[in-house]
Parts: structure tokens; C-alpha cells; sequence
């Protein structure tokens, strides 16, 4: 969203008039205002993310401070509070070390939310936590979705169940995942694969104890290292 991106920009602002409509808004000057001055904030918000990813190199990258020192460099975001609540239940420190990717970005945003109304940043907020939980609402909401994806890239959004199931595999892919063992695979296929892998192991026993060029010592290592290791069939 970007410059030389108007038919995307335009069919994205369409997308925000159109839901914010199917929420029960009308459509009034102000509303379409208040719209445009969100998607003016979220393009600022897309031009200092470029920015910022053009100037990442090896040395900013390890940025490492504490969190009293990124405080003080940044001082207009809470930053042990916004930390303590994100990472959650864990607590973070003012002399915890941190990694900061990009202190130019931190710098352009502290900017841009010093001279963007509070009004204009709880819109975009809202505005985001709204557009992605579109595809878990109505389906006059989806298909909205739809017609928007359509236009911009020529694809459509997935059916509801396959959605669904997508929403599901992501969040609790290992139970589904030993759902799926339990049901279809042959609990005698993994002890097979298991007396594979033993017998490569014992392969290994026998070249490290007939090489030449490793002395006593270094086999021995080698060959309790073998023995230390663990093997796990590829699913639960």
C-alpha cells in the first residue's frame, strides 16, 4: 500500500467502507473520513516498515540493550509494560537484555504516533482486530472478503470448513496430528522403522571400531556418542 499501488490502495479503502457498513455504520462524510485517515495512518505505518528493512544490515540487527536503555532512547512507549503483557505469564525486567531488529523503525514510529490523533490510532486498531476475524463472522462479511481478495490477487477465500480446518491444523497440529496416527497408521510400520534405524546404529558401531585413521581414544568418543543418541519415528 504503497506508491504505484492505487488500484490495491482503492480496493482496500472499498473493503473498509463495505465492512464497516455490514457492522451497522452508515455511510456519511465522516465515516468515509475517519476511514480515509486510517488508511493514510496504515500506509505511513507501510512506508517506515520499508524503510526500516532497507537499512537492516548484520550490525543493527545485534542491537542489543536493556530495557531501561531502550526505554530511555524511546521514551513515549511503556516499553516494560507492553513487554510483560505480551509475554505473558513470563515477567520481564528494566535489565533484561533485549534484541531491537531496527532502531530506525522504533524511531520513525515514535514519530509518526507523536504526530497521529489518538482518535486516528484507535481507529486502526480497531480496524485491524476487525479485518482479521472477518473470515470467522457472517457470510455476507466472507464473501465481502472475497470480492476484496478477487480484486487484488485474483484469488477467493477459502469455504468456511476449510477455514476451519486450516484455523484447526495450525492451533492443534500435534493432537491432530496423533489423531491421525492412531486411526490410520500401522503400529506395526513404526516398530519396522524402528529396527531400521537400530541397525543403521549397530552399523555404526562396527565402522567406528574398524577405521585406521582415528586412535583409541577418539573411537571410544565416538562410539558413546552413537550410543547417547536418541531416535524418534516422525510422529507421536
Amino acid at each position: 500500500m504503497v506508491k504505484g499501488a492505487k488500484h490495491y490502495i482503492d480496493a482496500y479503502y472499498k473493503y473498509m467502507v463495505d465492512v464497516a457498513e455490514l457492522f451497522g455504520a452508515n455511510q456519511s462524510d465522516s465515516l468515509l473520513i475517519e476511514l480515509k485517515k486510517s488508511l493514510t495512518f496504515e500506509i505511513k505505518l507501510a512506508k517506515i516498515s520499508q524503510s526500516s528493512e532497507k537499512d537492516l544490515d548484520d550490525t543493527m540487527i545485534q542491537n542489543r540493550m536493556k530495557v531501561a536503555d531502550l526505554q530511555q532512547k524511546f521514551p513515549s512507549i511503556p516499553w516494560q509494560e507492553y513487554l510483560n503483557k505480551l509475554l505473558n505469564p513470563f515477567t520481564i525486567q528494566q535489565d533484561d537484555i533485549i534484541t531491537v531488529g531496527s532502531p530506525k523503525y522504533l524511531s520513525d514510529l515514535e514519530t509518526l504516533l507523536s504526530i497521529t490523533p489518538k482518535r486516528v490510532q484507535a481507529n486502526y486498531v480497531f480496524w485491524r482486530a476487525i479485518m482479521n476475524s472477518v473470515k470467522l463472522l457472517t457470510e455476507e462479511l466472507r464473501m465481502t472478503k472475497s470480492n476484496y481478495d478477487t480484486k487484488i490477487s485474483d484469488t477467493t477465500s477459502l469455504e468456511r470448513w476449510k477455514e476451519c480446518l486450516d484455523i484447526s491444523i495450525h492451533f492443534f497440529e500435534k493432537i491432530i496430528s496423533s489423531m491421525y496416527v492412531r486411526r490410520f497408521i500401522d503400529e506395526n510400520a513404526k516398530q519396522n522403522v524402528s529396527e531400521i534405524v537400530n541397525g543403521i546404529r549397530e552399523e555404526k558401531y562396527k565402522i567406528f571400531s574398524t577405521i585406521n585413521w582415528m586412535d583409541d581414544e577418539t573411537k571410544k568418543n565416538a562410539i558413546d556418542k552413537a550410543k547417547s543418541m536418541l531416535h524418534h519415528i516422525a510422529y507421536p
